[in-house]
């Protein structure tokens, strides 16, 4: 484990249509003056990408273990499949922070070296060690969030539809996600960065021909195992992103004929995973305050 404290960053709120209505700074626990907010590095697995950062407010770093247990909202990064890391999730972790929250980032095994359904495993190992390892962390097990960027969100979503996912997280955000791979594989953006992310989901992830590449893609997209013991989901997308929007109306649609909690918001925008967070933000902490504080 190594300690090291996090430098504050002021995240921009540029939604103005939106009252946040989130819990403010110190809603949990008081924080003391002297007390600066920690990041702490853990493994949760053998894998050296079988990490994760802890981000926590002032008032859990200086509590014992045990105590001070906090709402959590963990973060799993994009990347396309094949790359990005945790600590690209640090503005995100820091504004989750700044509102009371401990804040977790995580990574997962990348392909093309760890091909599906590796990543989707990992981030349910990253929730199950989470959960196990509560206390230590002052992780509040009853509240916790998902919130996932780009292939991360496809990741979180194929994480909380695995079973009962609502033993995992009371919650699920996802911006930009490409939970459709049949639209992925089809490059139905036509776009540069569409066209490099079929190749990654059909070379990299999935490794299919183009002849089995719709059945295959179609069977290990999210929507498959969607049913009412998942949580329920805040999804974002850009109607002129380089992800299909598409893939985010369907997920909306399966969610709400599966009796899953759904809430879709499509920006008028060519922004793209965290380049939507500021835009996304207001709206999603109002929705987190209300799921933390919902009855399990």
């Amino acid at each position: 484990m190594r300690i090291r404290y996090a430098i504050p960053v002021v995240v921009s709120l540029t939604l103005a249509i939106v009252t946040a209505g989130a819990i403010g700074a110190g809603s949990f626990y008081s924080v003391a003056e002297d007390a600066r907010p920690q990041v702490l590095d853990y493994s949760y697995g053998p894998d050296p990408a079988h990490n994760l950062d802890l981000y926590l407010p002032a008032s859990a770093a200086i509590a014992k273990p045990g105590q001070a247990l906090t709402p959590t909202i963990v973060f799993v990064h994009g990347g396309s499949w094949t790359g990005g890391d945790k600590e690209d999730m640090q503005e995100a972790a820091q504004a989750a922070v700044d509102l009371g929250y401990v804040a977790i980032s995580v990574n997962y095994r990348l392909a093309p070296e760890h091909r599906w359904p590796s990543q989707r495993r990992d981030v349910v190992s990253a929730l199950r060690w989470i959960h196990s390892h509560a206390p230590d962390l002052h992780v509040d097990r009853s509240r916790i969030v998902v919130i996932g960027s780009s292939a991360g969100g496809e990741v979180a979503a194929s994480a909380l539809t695995q079973g009962a996912g609502r033993k995992l997280a009371r919650g699920l955000i996802t911006l930009s996600a490409p939970v459709d791979f049949a639209l992925v594989a089809k490059n139905t953006m036509l776009t540069h960065l569409s066209e490099d992310l079929a190749e990654a989901l059909t070379e990299d992830l999935i490794n299919c021909t183009p002849e089995t590449c719709e059945e295959i893609a179609e069977k290990r997209a999210v929507f498959t195992r969607i049913d009412a013991g998942d949580p329920p989901m805040l999804i974002f997308a850009g109607n002129r992103e380089w992800v299909d929007p598409q893939g985010a109306i369907r997920l909306h649609q399966v969610n709400l004929a599966s009796g899953v909690p759904s809430r879709l918001i499509v920006f008028d925008s060519r922004k793209h995973g965290m380049a939507l967070f500021d835009d996304a933000w207001p709206i999603a902490a109002a929705w987190i305050a209300e799921r933390m504080a919902a009855p399990r």
